[in-house]
């Protein structure tokens, strides 16, 4: 195991992998953050080398990459980690809380101030077409891939997710 250092610049991380891909025979796969992952692939496939299971964060060229190349036997596997969704959903909340609505116990117990959640969207070889559909039905162009709240979702944590439904439609 070992790391490099790619400063989130496709060129360093590109030259980066390709001095450990010329250093270890066998890689059985690659971690990356952000926006390094197409320059992680452009380097195994500059070496003529079999492209292990490289993750990601949801962003929708990897994603692209990934709908594109299954013939390839490209597989991955990345938690969308965008902030639209936490955005969305601090609006969405914010906006239930001004009109005085009160959280259901099991997201925030009585006495408590701090929830956390957890949102993990896992994008799989068996869900990645339909995320990335989803995405660009619902965001466009936007690259980060993430969940998508509907009102429903956010008026669930709510006591009166019913009264809630009926105002804001």
């Amino acid at each position: 195991m070992t790391q490099i250092r790619g400063s989130w610049d496709p060129v360093t991380t590109q030259q980066a992998a390709a001095d450990i891909l010329a250093a270890y025979l066998r890689i059985d796969g690659v971690v990356v953050k952000d926006r390094e992952y197409l320059a992680a692939i452009r380097a195994f496939e500059a070496a003529g080398r079999d492209i292990p299971i490289i993750n990601d964060e949801g962003f929708r060229p990897f994603i692209e990459y990934w709908t594109a190349n299954p013939d390839k036997g490209f597989t991955s596997y990345a938690i969308a980690n965008g902030p639209g969704f936490a955005m969305t959903t601090v609006l969405g909340v914010g906006l239930r809380m001004l009109m005085g609505s009160t959280f259901k116990e099991e997201f925030l117990p009585a006495g408590e101030k701090i929830s956390n959640f957890d949102h993990r969207f896992e994008i799989t070889d068996k869900n990645v077409v339909q995320a990335l559909e989803d995405h660009t039905k619902y965001r466009g162009l936007e690259d980060y891939i993430d969940e998508v709240w509907k009102m429903k979702d956010a008026n669930a944590l709510f006591n009166e997710s019913e009264d809630l439904d009926a105002m804001l439609q």
